[in-house]
């Protein structure tokens, strides 16, 4: 498949991302998705849009700064949070004016590698 190509090195080596089959969501910076906090950052200070992802601080999987790899988004940043985000779930973020991206993502399960942790031992 083409993300273990990406997560494999050397020689028949695979690097030992850890990986999850999760519930995921989809939102836009806009006021629809986001209301009443919709001012384009994120709830840790970055610009809103594409490889935003927001995640459940609190739950223990996933911490801000973890880069991850979402099947069919991509590579993106946990650095947001919401409301509707609790427990082992996240909510990609793409483009403001890419509503209707978000809306055709729907609610999927998808597989999901932590490729780095900002702060180690987590």
């Amino acid at each position: 498949e083409e993300i273990e190509k990406v997560l494999s090195t050397g020689k028949d080596k695979n690097i030992p991302y850890p990986k999850f089959t999760l519930l995921t969501t989809a939102y836009t910076p806009h006021e629809r998705s986001c209301w009443p906090y919709a001012d384009g950052f994120t709830s840790t200070n970055y610009k809103a849009g594409h490889r935003s992802i927001a995640i459940d601080p609190e739950y223990g999987t996933f911490h801000y700064g973890d880069v991850l790899y979402v099947e069919g988004y991509g590579i993106g940043l946990a650095n947001d949070c919401g409301s509707a985000i609790k427990g082992n779930r996240i909510d990609v973020c793409f483009n403001l004016g890419d509503e209707q991206k978000a809306l055709d993502w729907g609610r999927k399960k998808v597989r999901v590698w932590i490729l780095s942790r900002l702060a180690e031992g987590k």
